[in-house]
């Protein structure tokens, strides 16, 4: 909860206050557990609560993240149908492989569309994109022309790749 803050987060929500007596829930993590409010979950969530009721100057504040992985819906389509460049390219795990990289480093990482405004990011990665519409092109253009700098060579979790293209 107290990383989600330190990223950006305004909340930290949870699911679910109390255990259901019956039904698939009552298997769910809570709050309070069917064992009452005398249990260690209960007791970490009190002291949690405690933690954040002296942080009320993060709320509304600002964390500038320096890279953006771009998120295409397309791109994700497109690789995943049956006749993908390989059944080996899967876009989810290689942007996921690319965040656990970045958010190991201590790098904060927003997702982006590729035809969104880039500038301010120190560094752009599009792992795996498969397919860019037009506009998206011009503005990844404009981006590099301005100084940004691109990556996202394939990344394998087994694999480390340089970061700079």
């Amino acid at each position: 909860s107290l990383q989600h803050l330190a990223r950006g987060a305004d909340a930290v929500l949870f699911f679910q206050f109390r255990a259901q007596p019956y039904g698939a829930e009552k298997f769910h993590s809570t709050m309070v557990p069917a064992a009452g409010a005398r249990t260690r979950v209960f007791r970490e969530v009190c002291q949690l609560g405690s933690i954040l009721a002296g942080l009320d100057e993060l709320l509304g504040s600002r964390v500038r993240a320096r890279a953006a992985i771009l998120w295409d819906p397309e791109s994700f389509w497109a690789q995943d149908l049956e006749w993908r460049p390989s059944v080996d390219l899967r876009h989810r795990e290689r942007i996921e492989a690319w965040y656990t990289v970045l958010y190991d480093m201590g790098i904060t990482t927003d997702f982006a569309h590729p035809a969104h405004d880039l500038r301010g990011y120190d560094v752009v990665l599009m792992p795996a994109s498969y397919l860019i519409s037009d506009v998206a092109r011009v503005n990844l253009e404009r981006y590099v022309a301005e100084g940004g700098r691109r990556g996202g060579r394939l990344l394998r979790p087994e694999w480390w790749t340089r970061m700079n293209a």
